[in-house]
């Protein structure tokens, strides 16, 4: 048998690793010293014999890996790793990320060419898109923060006539000196010993290399990408279901509270119950993970893996929902759901988009298997890069926008002319801030800002039972403050009892059955429209989103930007690029889910120069819809009330640099206008 640089492998198994397109190769002729791109006129038998010159050191051989429906068997990722210290650091943190992605077997090559560069190689089962290839080998660059490296295939799409570009094939059984016309030897296209061979993570040559070259399925690619992203693969049959890692498994056992409460019952009682099986095997089963799952029922009594498995197989394939089954029999409590409602997914790549005059990112439905992944996902704070609420986009023509234009034209104008006002936006409570911004009107971000303490918590949460009261349901997200201290700010206003007297127990027999008969009034009419939830670190612009989709909320209320986390796997960022980050997203919300966005912001005092918080407003000032300022007002009684001024310093719905007076009553936490 031929041997390749000793090791135990013949040129035609060398090459069914290496196979690419079978119409054309490179090589390179020593004699001119250049690359010579030949026409392969018999196929894969002429290849081969080719792959046996370059083999026993005679001519180097390269191929070519994009073939000609644009996809590709291999991929090749060259690193310039020649000025890097350690060697060989970016194609070892390649080859480790994608272990950890469940592609392993990545072979790393040292070189030909001067210093110490090296190249990774990933082998596929089948053809693969390119361009899904591609997209995978980029999100692991600036995962990595990885920039100066070759990628073939170089591109998505060949360009027409083009061959792609061809790499070098390792395992040169020589090393082809030359001398140039100074009659010094030169290595440029040369091979210096000990080079074009695959090494393990200690940089020591591997042995037996190609006794494990692991073959990457289009399921394992699509469920890298689907852990760095949130792209969702081809719909699984309810027979294929999709894998996902040991990493997962563990966190859904540590946190879904059904999956924890069965592990539980199985380990205390030692059995296996047949509803035990019905409910984990299906899901384990749309998972592609039934050897976990009889790892976890392997200690139970009487286990008989034949026995477990024909049971499986007898179960109905049909599309699975772990929450409703689980509810259904009693392990997840009744009110609570980890997802609703289905998350909106975009296909970033693939069948939609190789037309490039279709759209970039389009809605489809998906298996719940996959939606029950993607909701773990979601409670599991497994999140993208970037913490940008994904939504979807329209484009129509204006002629077709001219008529729902017009539609809505005459039932905005029906609707105002039955409720008597002149406004057309939410109600504020407020009659001279709703003539100034014409109301918190859909699709458009209001920020309240003021120095702390002033009262801008209050008059949300006053806006909050204004537009409740309406019957117009609406989301408060509180950072600072607890769901008890806002609800007892708005107890205080609604009975007129004095909120410190609430929030420290001193309230009279009267004022008790006063709180009582208001509680229950508004229980029985606005209650149901508020909800009222505690922000967290966590509570990012994406979870706002999916609040939305699951809540049929009018009007989202967020206090503070300040607080809002910006959730990123990166460094920490700067207070202004966080803010900016976080108004486009809530602005990018507001427009496409056409619901009105207020938010509070806490500015700087008077006399605090810091450029970096004079940088924030004004960033967020440029960011939002309408900016409404409060100033520091003045005691106006006793009681500690004031009057302040609230300046309209932005508002796109009309003029700005309007001022309203209004009345804040501290103890009662209550704002009023002064005509």
């Amino acid at each position: 048998m031929d041997s390749v640089k000793g090791v135990d492998i013949s040129p035609k198994q060398f090459y069914s690793f290496f196979k690419g397109r079978t119409d054309r190769v490179a090589i390179y002729n020593a004699n001119t010293s250049k690359v010579i791109s030949l026409e392969i006129k018999k196929g894969d038998w002429e290849i081969t014999e080719r792959v046996r010159s370059h083999i026993e050191g005679q001519s180097r051989l390269a191929l070519y890996n994009h073939l000609s429906d644009n996809t590709c068997t291999w991929a090749n990722i060259i690193f310039d790793e020649s000025t890097r210290t350690p060697t060989a650091r970016d194609s070892l943190l390649f080859a480790q990320d994608c272990s950890i992605l469940g592609l392993t077997e990545v072979k790393r090559e040292k070189t030909k060419v001067k210093g110490e560069n090296y190249a990774c190689w990933m082998f596929f089962e089948k053809p693969i898109s390119a361009k899904k290839v591609r997209y995978l080998i980029s999100l692991i660059f600036k995962r990595l923060d990885l920039t100066k490296a070759e990628v073939l295939p170089a591109e998505d799409m060949l360009a027409a006539g083009s061959n792609g570009m061809y790499a070098w094939l390792p395992y040169f059984g020589g090393s082809d000196k030359w001398l140039d016309a100074k009659n010094e030897s030169r290595m440029d296209f040369g091979v210096k010993m000990g080079h074009t061979i695959f090494l393990d993570e200690n940089g020591e040559p591997l042995k037996n290399p190609f006794a494990k070259i692991h073959r990457y399925t289009e399921n394992e690619i699509d469920n890298a990408i689907l852990y760095l992203t949130d792209y969702i693969p081809a719909d699984p049959t309810p027979n294929e279901g999709i894998h996902i890692f040991d990493s997962h498994l563990k966190k859904i056992s540590e946190k879904c509270d059904a999956v924890n409460k069965m592990l539980a019952e199985i380990k205390n009682t030692a059995i296996m119950s047949d509803q035990t099986i019905n409910l984990l095997a299906p899901m384990y089963k749309s998972w592609r993970r039934l050897d976990y799952f009889h790892k976890l029922i392997s200690q139970t009594k009487g286990y008989d893996k034949a026995f477990v498995d024909k049971k499986i197989d007898s179960l109905p394939c049909v599309p699975f929902t772990p929450c409703s089954a689980f509810k259904a029999a009693g392990y997840c409590p009744e009110g609570k759901n980890c997802f609703p409602s289905k998350p909106p997914i975009t296909e970033r790549y693939g069948k939609l988009e190789e037309d490039k005059n279709a759209l970039k990112e389009q809605w489809r439905e998906f298996s719940p298997a996959v939606w029950a992944f993607q909701g773990i996902k979601e409670r599991l704070l497994e999140e993208s890069d970037s913490e940008t609420a994904v939504i979807d986009v329209d484009v129509i023509a204006f002629s077709d926008q001219l008529k729902t234009f017009e539609t809505d034209l005459f039932a905005q104008r029906t609707a105002m002319i039955q409720a008597g006002r002149s406004w057309s936006g939410i109600t504020t409570g407020l009659s001279g801030l709703n003539q100034a911004i014409d109301g918190l009107r859909p699709d458009f971000v209001t920020v309240i800002a003021g120095m702390q303490g002033i009262g801008k918590g209050a008059l949300c949460s006053q806006i909050m039972e204004y537009c409740a009261s309406d019957k117009q349901p609406c989301a408060y997200i509180t950072y600072g403050e607890s769901q008890s201290t806002v609800a007892s700010k708005i107890m205080a206003r609604c009975c007129g009892i004095d909120y410190r007297k609430i929030i420290r127990g001193t309230l009279s027999d009267e004022e008790v059955a006063r709180i009582k008969d208001i509680s229950k009034k508004i229980r029985d009419s606005y209650g149901k429209y508020m909800y009222i939830i505690e922000g967290n670190d966590s509570m990012g612009v994406k979870k706002m989103k999916m609040l939305i989709d699951a809540l049929p909320i009018k009007l989202l209320i967020v206090d503070s930007l300040n607080m809002i986390p910006f959730i990123s796997k990166r460094q920490a960022i700067d207070i202004p690029t966080k803010l900016e980050q976080n108004i486009r997203q809530l602005k990018t919300l507001a427009r496409y889910k056409k619901i009105p966005i207020l938010a509070t912001y806490s500015t700087r005092e008077k006399d605090s120069n810091i450029p970096e918080l004079i940088y924030a407003e004004f960033l967020l000032m440029q960011g939002c819809d309408n900016w409404i300022y409060i100033d520091e007002g003045k005691v106006v009684d006793a009681q500690q009330n004031r009057e302040y001024l609230m300046y309209i310093r932005k508002n796109r719905s009309g003029d700005k640099n309007i001022a309203c007076r209004l009345a804040f009553h501290s103890a009662f936490q209550k704002f009023s206008e002064i005509k």
